[in-house]
């Protein structure tokens, strides 16, 4: 074979190379596109669109990928703001819920107004309890009036998981059902020096704020990356005043009247950490006496402190109860739809009862 011929059986070999190599890393790319599947975008909007105004400033996050299957509220706790539930919210969103946070009378974004902007015609206080109570009614309202098609289910914690009964108590045909989480059913009495010193400076000054950020370290969490987080959020509040406090008190002492008024249809979860310094974490049990409903499931996580879902470091059995609590029972309610819309003849959806986990 002559030098020429050679060459052009060289160049060809390279060309045909070339194509191959090619060929074959695009195969590769089209089918590692096939196999992965295209992860959910989740958005959040600082002002929900819903069709009525309801009082309270809401946040909102949904999926730009996945269909709406149903919505959650989610309702935080003393101290706290809507946006503190970013990350379970983010997760519920990446299955296709489209969940709604507000922001409590007096906590979050409301502490960003004046005085006088943040008095409340009820109380004259920044923290109104009676106002959070209805408006939370509307908002549940506002929300079947958005999504009429969609189940609603609502979650709180601590203060919020009081405030869930009552919401749930006053709209029992158009609630799902509902998750408590830390429940503020008994104040743990936790007589630290710290209480004292409050106590003598409130006698001298009884409209001296108080600081929280002391009995936040102390009892929020067994975990510091929590404290920590809950401490650095400008939104959390970190003084009130005692005035402030004795109208939680107060707000929290027909906490079992509202668990009275939840029907019996209504599926209730109840999550609780066996390390709460917060909270009587077994005043859980009371709680469940008071329940009326069929459908009540408890669970405790050992080693847990107060905070649970009001976090960015959730954890994932924490996230995985939640998650087929809400499958079971988003299931079971869409077999009851379809039975009434005539799409089957009959339900066979059944109550999940669950027994107190020690």
């Amino acid at each position: 074979m002559s030098i020429s011929m050679r060459k052009q059986s060289a160049s060809l070999l390279a060309i045909l190379s070339g194509k191959f190599l090619r060929f074959s890393l695009l195969s590769l790319i089209l089918c590692a596109s096939a196999s992965v599947p295209t992860l959910a975008q989740v958005t959040r909007e600082d002002d929900a669109n819903l069709v009525h105004h309801v009082g309270l400033p809401v946040y909102e996050w949904k999926s730009t990928t996945e269909e709406p299957k149903a919505v959650a509220v989610l309702v935080h706790g003393l101290t706290m703001h809507g946006a503190v539930y970013d990350s379970l919210a983010r997760h519920l969103a990446d299955q296709g819920y489209i969940v709604l946070a507000p922001d409590l009378h007096g906590y979050g974004r409301w502490t960003k107004l004046n005085h006088q902007q943040s008095k409340c015609e009820d109380c004259g206080a920044g923290v109104c309890y009676q106002k959070t109570r209805r408006d939370l009614v509307s908002l549940v309202d506002s929300v079947k009036d958005t999504y009429p098609n969609l189940p609603l289910y609502m979650v709180g914690e601590s203060l919020g998981a009081d405030m869930v009964m009552y919401t749930a108590g006053q709209r029992p045909k158009v609630i799902e059902g509902i998750v408590l989480s830390s429940p503020a059913i008994k104040r743990r009495l936790n007589l630290v020096p710290r209480v004292y010193r409050d106590v003598c400076l409130i006698a001298n000054n009884p409209f001296r704020q108080i600081n929280l950020i002391p009995y936040m370290k102390l009892f929020a969490s067994e975990d510091p990356r929590i404290i920590d987080e809950a401490v650095n959020d400008r939104l959390v509040r970190k003084k009130l005043t005692p005035w402030d406090l004795l109208k939680t008190i107060h707000t929290l002492r027909p906490s079992l009247s509202y668990a009275e008024k939840i029907p019996k249809s209504m599926p209730v979860l109840i999550i609780q950490g066996d390390k709460d310094r917060m909270l009587n974490c077994n005043a859980v049990v009371s709680l469940v006496k008071h329940l009326r409903t069929e459908d009540r499931t408890v669970k405790w996580f050992a080693n847990r402190g107060h905070l649970l879902l009001e976090t960015a470091y959730l954890q994932d059995d924490t996230l995985n109860v939640i998650d087929g609590w809400l499958k079971n029972h988003l299931k079971d309610t869409t077999m009851v739809q379809a039975s009434v819309h005539g799409t089957i003849q009959a339900s066979n959806s059944t109550n999940t009862v669950g027994a107190l986990n020690n």
